[in-house]
């Protein structure tokens, strides 16, 4: 098979294109850079290499509801959701950064994997608090996908994005992100070829 893996930094996606490779399948990378105005910059760059492709998202994201250990997720939508709007100190102007429904999945993942929404914003969240009508377990925070999401889903053949928690959104979350981001590497690259 021919793939496309897409992510924020390089140690995202080692071992899975090392593992996938090994396993007879042409795969091709790209990392776009840490954060959502990063992404955003060098989406003219990713559109073309992603062009007419199946692509593959790799990231992590924080947990709102309890985090133990890492856990795969495929996104099935993403929105752009600041934390001054999740908890109704702000609020945007009509119909500007609209949810992006991700429903162009690779077939061999789209039945394998549990899926949640993710919502991004340009910062890391530190408290959990999101509006009463969205219940913390159907929701992760990354802060790149939104940045990507509508590119991909228009250039590519096909665009699956999958979030590996690392941590939940607390005081404490980059000290978890850096205790769990390798093993969360590892439990995507094992995933993925197990599946694939």
């Amino acid at each position: 098979m021919d793939i496309t893996i897409v992510s924020a930094v390089s140690f995202e996606i080692v071992e899975t294109i090392e593992k996938l490779t090994s396993n007879d399948h042409k795969v091709h990378s790209y990392c776009f850079g840490i954060g959502s105005l990063t992404a955003a910059e060098n989406n003219h760059i990713l559109a073309d290499f992603c062009m007419g492709k199946d692509v593959i998202y790799i990231g992590t994201c924080g947990a709102f509801d309890h985090f133990s250990d890492p856990e795969l997720f495929l996104i099935d939508q993403v929105s752009w959701l600041p934390y001054g709007e999740r908890i109704g100190e702000c609020y945007r102007i009509a119909n500007s950064n609209p949810t992006i429904i991700l429903n162009k999945n690779l077939p061999a993942l789209d039945q394998k994997l549990p899926k949640k929404h993710a919502l991004c914003s340009s910062e890391i969240s530190m408290n959990p608090l999101l509006h009463e009508d969205m219940p913390p377990k159907h929701y992760v925070e990354n802060v790149e996908l939104y940045s990507i999401s509508e590119t991909l889903m228009r250039v590519s053949k096909s665009f699956t994005p999958l979030l590996t928690t690392t941590n939940l959104i607390c005081r404490e979350a980059h000290s978890q992100w850096l205790n769990n981001h390798k093993k969360a590497a590892q439990l995507t690259s094992e995933a993925l070829n197990k599946i694939l």
